[in-house]
């Protein structure tokens, strides 16, 4: 006689496979946008701890899919000069306990480096009312955003004539040019216009030329006499 119906179990082990995170960052405008992924979908919707250049963020990875993505905001700082903003993302931590991954690994920071949208810079010039019969005239040069290396060029173009204006570092120059209304006796008030018409160095990433100022030349009260001889 012989008794069956005995049961024996195999038992099967899990291997211990890894899911990676890993963390991307895009721009948009002088935003920033995070991707973050698992190589392997979770079992459950499952939080990501992750950090901006130390600032700490969490997103939801849902359970099924592997990735999921976060606005930060306007982190590209904006500036005249285009200067590059540069972030680095490091993932954490992932929530395993809703993943139910068998092994998890954070995987590695990634850097990058945005440039901001342009911020224009723009050129002004202005006059310095004089009168007839002095030496010379002048024009005030102004940006209003300092050269960044603190010097740059002004071209200033007066009566069809261009002259190169030194800009300092307080974003100031001066142009000073021969008065073409000389003393005399007739009412002849006059003005001189001088345009800007480039800028050079300074670093900027966009400047606004084309502006114009007039110095107003004013006549002086010369006397004009009669005679009469007989």
């Amino acid at each position: 006689h012989v008794v069956t119906g005995a049961e024996g179990t195999a038992r099967i082990a899990d291997t211990a496979d890894t899911t990676t995170a890993s963390i991307d960052l895009a721009q948009h405008g002088n935003g920033v946008a995070a991707t973050i992924s698992l190589d392997h979908a979770p079992q459950h919707d499952t939080q990501i701890t992750y950090t901006v250049n130390g600032v700490e963020h969490t997103a939801v990875i849902k359970g099924g899919e592997t990735s999921t993505t976060a606005d930060l905001g306007n982190l590209v700082v904006s500036n005249p000069y285009g200067t590059p903003t540069s972030l680095t993302a490091t993932v954490t931590s992932v929530n395993n306990d809703s993943a139910n991954f068998e092994n998890v690994s954070t995987g590695s920071p990634t850097t990058a480096s945005f440039t901001p949208e342009p911020v224009p810079t723009t050129a002004s010039i202005t006059g310095v009312d004089t009168v007839e019969g002095t030496k010379n005239v002048t024009f005030n040069v102004a940006l209003d955003n300092v050269p960044k290396d603190g010097t740059a060029t002004a071209v200033i173009t007066v009566a069809g004539k261009d002259y190169n204006v030194a800009i300092g570092a307080d974003g100031k120059g001066t142009l000073t040019v021969d008065n073409p209304n000389a003393e005399d006796v007739y009412k002849d008030a006059s003005g001189l216009t001088a345009t800007v018409k480039s800028i050079s160095g300074g670093g900027y990433s966009q400047v606004l030329t084309g502006a114009q100022g007039t110095a107003r030349i004013a006549d002086t009260a010369d006397t004009t006499t009669a005679s009469i001889d007989l």
